[in-house]
């Protein structure tokens, strides 16, 4: 009963670190944990477009490297703001790349004995459409802020800028 009155206090997309302060090292070491990853500078770039519905700003406004600036300087100036994945990653993990979502969460799946019936789609309505890569918002100051912050991350799981 503890466990659950504890994770209720978690909220959608909680990092690792919070989890495992909330519920314990002990409770969170026991765990099977799977996360899905993706490359931070596209991370970025959904959470710009994300927040940017959240606020219900239209598309056409924050489609540019000015407005995606704004949010890469507001985000790095949150004092907690970090991701904490790369230093918690052991053989307790089951990581699944964005990029191969389809293949990763079936293999997964098949490693846990389900099977999943149905193709699954990774789509967003945030991003523009017709624009897949996120190079056209980038400065070269906003990509040495995002590549600076997610080092540890960028280097674990072997993602550069294009």
């Amino acid at each position: 009963m503890r466990l659950k009155s504890q994770v209720g206090n978690l909220e959608n997309h909680s990092s690792p670190g919070q989890i495992r302060n909330l519920i314990g090292e002990e409770t969170f070491s026991s765990f099977r944990k799977i996360a899905c990853i993706r490359n931070a500078f596209s991370l970025m770039v959904s959470g710009h477009f994300f927040a940017a519905q959240a606020k219900g700003l239209d598309k056409k406004d924050v489609d540019n490297e000015k407005a995606f600036t704004a949010f890469v300087l507001e985000k790095f100036s949150e004092k907690n703001w970090q991701e904490d994945l790369p230093d918690l990653v052991d053989s307790s993990w089951k990581l699944i790349r964005q990029e191969h979502l389809e293949s990763d969460v079936r293999h997964v799946a098949s490693d846990l004995g389900l099977e999943i019936g149905r193709t699954l789609h990774l789509k967003s309505g945030l991003r523009p459409t017709g624009k897949m890569s996120c190079e056209y918002l980038y400065s070269m100051s906003t990509k040495d802020l995002v590549a600076a912050r997610y080092r540890k991350w960028l280097d674990a799981f072997d993602y550069s800028f294009s």
